[in-house]
Formats: structure tokens, sequence, C-alpha cells
């Protein structure tokens, strides 16, 4: 066995944790200050449309205690950010969900919800408020250097019923936990997903926007502002990524158009130095899942996740080669989601 072989990580088949609908957002920290990572899930149930936040503690081997209920009730299923939003050392969270005001998408705005913890695994509510038009994608980072986590989002804003605008957000931290008002700017054809990174060599968070026309890289000012440079790719880009894969240090950036082409690029900022196909193509029913250096050996691997909710991996070595691939070791619900 080489050594790479020998690093390839392995899983237990999963263990069941049942809840009265689909946990359909998750994220694992230490809630209980124990040492040990525990769960939050927001939880929806398709039945009564309801949705809320449950903890799930770990007791300390690896299992978990059944969910119990850490929020109030909504009647569309939410999701879930999870970090230290007010720095006092405890982790909080932020529910995303959307408001239907009427049957039509531009009736419809997003509610911010806010928690803080107490580091023993108990929440408590603090506000929330509304931001205009639906929201597609959200992220954590610090973007004006304050040392307050900043919330990144795209979202579909309409001005009429036949108007609408894609829009890149940035809503900056405030001392208590909660963000500002939104810097705004338009996004291309449309603004999916979101991910962050840093693309050229200084200390500033850069981000990755996918879109329908392909993506919008943003590199930060260190003052909450971006500058902005549209990439096309044919038939639009899926799955936001970025991971270094030929190992130099700089942030690459991996994408799939619609029509199942994958390719690597390498970059220097928003400066496309190479654009190798991989040598194996996924079909269209597999979706990146993540990209993570999951076998240590200093360049970034990925994830695919079928529509039936198959797993497999390709360990990647460089930017169009793969030196191991294969299914990870169960298959699960798409109503499971990884942390």
């Amino acid at each position: 066995m080489s050594d790479t072989e020998a690093r390839v990580p392995a899983f237990r088949p999963p263990a069941h944790y049942p809840t009265d609908g689909i946990a359909q957002s998750l994220a694992g920290l230490d809630f209980d200050s124990d040492g040990d990572i525990d769960l939050l899930a927001a939880i929806y149930d398709d039945g009564s449309h309801n949705g809320y936040v449950a903890l799930l503690e770990n007791i300390g081997n690896g299992s978990f205690t059944a969910p119990v209920k850490v929020s109030g009730t909504w009647q569309t299923g939410p999701d879930i950010l999870v970090a230290d939003l007010n720095q006092d050392g405890n982790q909080d969270y932020l529910v995303v969900k959307l408001v239907f005001n009427g049957p039509e998408p531009w009736e419809s705005v997003s509610d911010l919800y806010l928690y803080h913890g107490d580091g023993v695994g108990g929440f408590t509510f603090q506000r929330n408020t509304s931001t205009p038009g639906v929201i597609a994608a959200t992220v954590l980072g610090d973007v004006n250097g304050d040392g307050r986590l900043d919330l990144i989002t795209t979202r579909r804003v309409w001005s009429d019923p036949a108007t609408s605008q894609a829009l890149f957000a940035v809503e900056l931290g405030q001392a208590d936990g909660a963000f500002g008002n939104a810097l705004t700017r338009v996004l291309p054809v449309g603004g999916n997903g979101i991910a962050r990174g840093h693309l050229n060599d200084d200390a500033f968070i850069d981000l990755v926007v996918t879109t329908a026309s392909g993506y919008s890289l943003l590199l930060g000012n260190g003052d909450g502002t971006f500058a902005q440079t549209n990439v096309s790719v044919a038939g639009g880009t899926t799955s936001p990524a970025v991971g270094d894969f030929n190992g130099d240090g700089n942030t690459d950036l991996p994408w799939r158009s619609a029509a199942g082409e994958s390719r690597v690029w390498t970059l220097d900022g928003t400066t496309v130095l190479s654009q190798a196909a991989t040598n194996s193509q996924a079909p269209t029913a597999w979706k990146v899942q993540d990209v993570a250096d999951f076998n240590g050996d200093g360049k970034a691997d990925i994830l695919w996740r079928h529509d039936d909710g198959a797993t497999f991996m390709w360990f990647m070595d460089g930017t169009d080669d793969y030196v191991g691939a294969g299914y990870t070791n169960s298959q699960t619900s798409l109503s499971w989601h990884i942390v």
C-alpha cells in the first residue's frame, strides 16, 4: 500500500437520531464547554410546515443525546450559521429564514434571528430583523478588519413583479452580535453559492460567487468593500468551492458547468494561470459537496455527492488527476447533510 493509500480516511457507519422532521441544516461545535463537539440542527416538518432549531449534545463517546428544541417555531424551514458573534467566548447561532408574505416570489423577505449561547447548552433569543429579497447563500467572515464577524449573502430582490436583481450584500457585525445595514452590489445574471478564501497575497478575505453566467471573483479591500471581476463560463457554474490543488500555497478554483464539465483553474488573484480539465468527468447527477485535503498530502481533494445520496471521493494529485478514488462507506438519505 502506498503512503497516499494509507492516509485515505475511513468512516464508521452512520448513527441515526430520529427527529419529527428533516434536519436540513447542521453545525458542529462545542456548545456546552465540555470539550466535545455537539450538533445544532435546523429541523423542518413537511407535514406541519414548521421549522425550529434543536441541540444534540455529545455524551463523550461520539454519540449524542436526543434532539432538544432550543428556538422558537417558524412556518418555514430555517438555515443556521454558528459562531461566537458577540465575542463572549460562547457559541451563538443565527437563523436565516424565508418569510412568505404572499404566493409570489416578489412578496417574500428573509428574516434573521439571533440567539446567544450561554456556554452550557442553552440559548437566549436576542433580536430579529428583516432583509429585503430572498437570501440564496450565506457565509460569515471579518471583511473590514475590526475583529467582528460580518454577514455575506447573495439574494434576489424584486422592485416590481416583473423586475428583479441578483445582489451581493455585506452586513457589518456589531458589538452585540447583530449586523448593520447592508452594503450591496449587483451580480451578473443571478447569484447562487458563495465560497470564501484568499485569492491573492494580501490578508483580506476574498469571495467566489457562482452565477448563471460563470463566476464573480471578489477581492477584499479590507474595509468591507470588494473589487469585482466577472468570469464567463459557458452554461454557468454550480458548486462554489476553493482549495489549493497544486500545493503552491495559493487558492485555486475548481468549477463544474451545468453540463457536467469539471476543471480546476489555478489563480493569481483574479488572473487565471491555467485551466486544466480533470482527467475524469462526473455525470451531472454528481455535485461537488466539499473541497479539502482529506488524505493529508497537502493538496485539495474533492468530495462528490450524487442526487441519490451516495458520496464519492477524488484524492487529487494536482489540478487534473487523482491518485485514488472510491465510494465512502455508506450511502445516506438526502435529508442528511455534511457538517
